[in-house]
């Protein structure tokens, strides 16, 4: 039988007949003329459909533990260390500590029912074949059952975000001139021909986040600066991790696409570690993750050496974030806009200009270090941090 692992236990008990209580055990080949049926133990094990869920097995375990069984060679009996897996699994809400506090995140796969139960047989017939082997076993009165983890995916929120190295520290000779002029000019009202709010005008690309300083006209109430945020998130090395918490029956694999961009993701960003001066969160359209990516994939993305008149063409070709996000509000709601009006105020892109802008711009003027908060779907906020002088990426927390 192809999905079923068993166990089977050898006569527990007869059942006389209705004039007879004598108690007689086949295996002993004794007379047992007045038993008419045998009681088999049986453990069951067949594929779960139902809802994906774990549970407790400590209770089949101790029936187990209480019924003397014999071993019949008609396939491999679901070992044990997954039903203990299964518990610890049960009691951990799906998250598994390493001696040395690191933690890995299990997801159910595949899930299998495992359930004790007996059969009574005719006693001639059993002893004439003592196996399961072509008999219908659906009708098994269950004693107890339970939910058996038989396939998991794992991953962790230990997550690194990284840069390619061509944008971590750099700004474009037009944004050099321009600060030179800026700083040098001794009129104030003049400044604005070089730059604005102490910054000149031009490239800017520190830690993965790329700034176009542009001139504003006075009269304006939007601004023509344009940002985009070139990371890659990647997961850190867990086969320790795995070769500690998984027994080796349980078959498992890396989450698939956990860290895509089909999910919710939310980002804001702060001047402080503890978000006392920062942004609203920002968010992305799972439905245009494709066309409109927040993450890249660096070893895909071919970005050119940026001494390079090609680096600057690039950056001109990157999708802005506040062309492809949406602002949200005290409390988390997407703030309405109009997603084709990239000018006005009532556009979803100025909206989130606006709030960044004051920000990125002290940040370049190497004011203070850039906070970077990411929030994923069932994780805890993740923060990292960008110097303000190397552009250098830090988690620091959790």
């Amino acid at each position: 039988m192809k999905r079923i692992l068993l166990i089977i236990g050898i006569l527990i008990s007869l059942v006389a007949s209705a004039d007879n209580d004598d108690i007689c055990i086949p295996s002993e080949f004794e007379s047992c003329d007045s038993v008419e049926t045998v009681r088999i133990h049986i453990l069951d094990t067949v594929p779960y459909t139902g809802e994906m869920s774990i549970s407790d097995c400590s209770d089949l375990s101790n029936s187990l533990a209480s019924v003397t069984t014999t071993i019949f060679d008609h396939g491999v009996p679901y070992a044990a260390s997954a039903r203990e897996f299964t518990s610890i699994l049960s009691s951990s809400e799906g998250v598994l500590k390493t001696i040395d506090g690191k933690d890995l995140q299990i997801v159910p796969d595949s899930i299998k029912l495992q359930r004790l139960g007996y059969m009574d047989f005719e006693i001639n017939d059993w002893e004439s074949n003592p196996t399961l082997e072509g008999r219908d076993i659906t009708q098994l009165a269950e004693i107890e059952s339970c939910f058996l983890t038989d396939e998991i995916s794992y991953f962790s929120y230990d997550l690194l975000l990284s840069t390619d190295d061509n944008l971590t520290n750099w700004l474009s000779q037009d944004a050099r001139e321009n600060q030179i002029g800026y700083d040098s000019e001794s009129q104030e009202v003049f400044k604005f021909l070089y730059g604005k709010d102490g910054l000149g005008y031009g490239d800017y690309v520190i830690g993965g986040v790329y700034y176009k300083n542009t001139p504003r006209f006075l009269t304006a109430e939007w601004s023509y600066d344009e940002f985009s945020i070139i990371w890659e998130l990647m997961p850190v090395e867990l086969s320790e991790r795995v070769n500690e918490l998984i027994p080796g029956d349980i078959l498992n694999r890396l989450k698939d696409n956990w860290l895509g961009n089909c999910q919710p993701i939310k980002v804001r960003i702060a001047q402080d570690p503890d978000f006392i001066t920062s942004t609203n969160f920002i968010t992305n359209k799972p439905s245009h993750c494709v066309q409109n990516p927040f993450f890249t994939n660096l070893q895909n993305d071919i970005i050119p050496d940026n001494t390079t008149a090609e680096f600057t063409q690039y950056l001109e070709k990157r999708k802005r974030f506040h062309h492809i996000a949406f602002l949200m509000n005290d409390i988390g709601e997407v703030i309405p806009c109009e997603e084709r009006d990239k000018i006005s105020l009532d556009g979803c892109s100025q909206k989130i200009v606006q709030e960044f802008e004051i920000l990125l711009r002290s940040f370049l003027r190497k004011e203070h270090d850039l906070f970077i908060e990411l929030n994923l779907p069932k994780w805890k906020n993740k923060v990292y941090r960008i110097d303000r002088f190397n552009g250098e990426v830090a988690s620091i927390h959790p």
